[in-house]
């Protein structure tokens, strides 16, 4: 979700103008990410990028090995021109303002970090990990600075928080210019960064067994969702799911015709999960902003107890159309509580809160480190709550 929110929007109009980069490597690398970002990285050939940059394939080739080194070098640009962007020695704001234009003039990172970086080498991904630790460093230590309160767990949170929401972009909002979507973004890190943290209480322990469905039908989708979180569908064969649910042959056939059957029942499973959350939190809401509230804590919940099935529903949007319009409505549903709850908002601005927002929840939910933290599932709360709060 969220660019990522539950869904991925990309939208060709936008309020600013801006160009290709001139630069034939530069607009190799925007090229293929706009690409990717919106058929998703198995979906779209050498030459088809080749094509619409305006190339052959053959003078692609020169540049790129291949698509693995493509996605990998657009990823690797976006913390170059992190890292080019001026403030680092500054204050934590300065350097939130200069990260916020760069994030906002590279709309598709948010996705592409989400959902495509997974199909790159073991090797690759480490090394995007490194960078990523250390761009949290540089938020982590400007905020202690700020606030030297802060724990170097709460601050290394916080960033995390921060990172998340620069990373929330998966294409421009119709009638956000860059620089006011580098706004909403630096008003969701500011909003991010100032949230006060509650000391939890020690973790909740998974139970020590768990238990499997007897129905074959059922132990085929828990297999699915499974390996689909970890490996993504792509990678996952029926044999696999098979294996996992100790299910074979003509078994498995008698409930499934293919792997792409299963990944639609997997995805209308969470999208039902959604709705019957969101409908719960409406019907049971006085106002506008606690509907919200408990949408937001619906959501939350739903990350915690099938972290797997919302990998699914964020990593493989792009698969099936139907389940990119159901998600697109139900982020819609966010958009409209919040505007309800806040009258001077626009759409426009409200809805990229509520992709940072989405995005934060996706991204810290998924980061094993901050889930073993106590209290984690409440300062979570907290900091999406704030986001969406944010003062632009």
């Amino acid at each position: 979700m969220g660019q990522d929110a539950v869904a991925v929007e990309r939208d060709g109009s936008h309020g600013g103008a801006r160009q290709r980069p001139r630069d034939r490597k530069q607009q190799i690398l925007w090229t293929a990410g706009l690409l990717f970002a919106e058929h998703g990285f198995h979906n779209v050939t050498m030459n088809r990028i080749a094509s619409e940059v305006g190339i052959t394939a053959g003078a692609l080739y020169r540049h790129f090995k291949g698509k693995d080194e493509l996605l990998n070098a657009t990823l690797l640009n976006f913390f170059d021109r992190l890292d080019a962007a001026s403030g680092d020695s500054g204050s934590l704001d300065g350097i939130l303002q200069e990260r916020a234009r760069t994030a906002a003039e590279m709309p598709t990172i948010g996705v592409l970090w989400s959902r495509e970086a997974r199909h790159l080498s073991e090797s690759d991904r480490k090394q995007l990990a490194v960078r990523s630790r250390r761009v949290n460093r540089i938020y982590r230590d400007a905020l202690r600075k700020d606030r030297p309160e802060l724990t170097e767990d709460d601050a290394v949170l916080l960033a995390c928080a921060m990172q998340s929401v620069l990373a929330s972009t998966s294409g421009h909002i119709r009638g956000l210019s860059t620089k006011d979507y580098g706004n909403c973004l630096l008003a969701g890190c500011r909003a991010a960064a100032g949230v006060e943290l509650r000391p939890g209480s020690a973790a909740e322990k998974s139970p020590a067994r768990g238990f499997k469905p007897a129905s074959k039908r059922e132990k085929l989708l828990a297999a699915a969702v499974r390996l689909f979180g970890e490996r993504g569908f792509q990678n996952t064969s029926l044999a696999d799911i098979g294996a996992a649910a100790d299910v074979s042959g003509p078994s498995l056939y008698t409930h499934f015709a293919n792997k792409a059957d299963i990944l639609v029942a997997v995805l209308a499973r969470a999208s039902h999960a959604l709705w019957l959350d969101l409908h719960a939190a409406l019907s049971s809401s006085a106002t506008e902003a606690a509907a919200l509230d408990r949408v937001v804590e619906s959501y939350i919940a739903l990350c915690r107890s099938q972290p797997y099935l919302v990998s699914v529903l964020v990593t493989e949007v792009g698969t099936l159309p139907e389940s990119r319009r159901n998600q697109l409505e139900y982020v819609q549903e966010w958009v409209s509580l919040l505007m309800a709850s806040r009258p001077e908002l626009s759409s426009v601005t409200a809805r990229a809160l509520v992709r940072a927002a989405i995005n934060v929840i996706n991204h810290l939910n998924s980061t094993p480190s901050l889930v073993r933290r106590p209290g984690f599932y409440a300062n979570l709360m907290a900091v999406a709550s704030a986001i969406l709060r944010a003062e632009i």
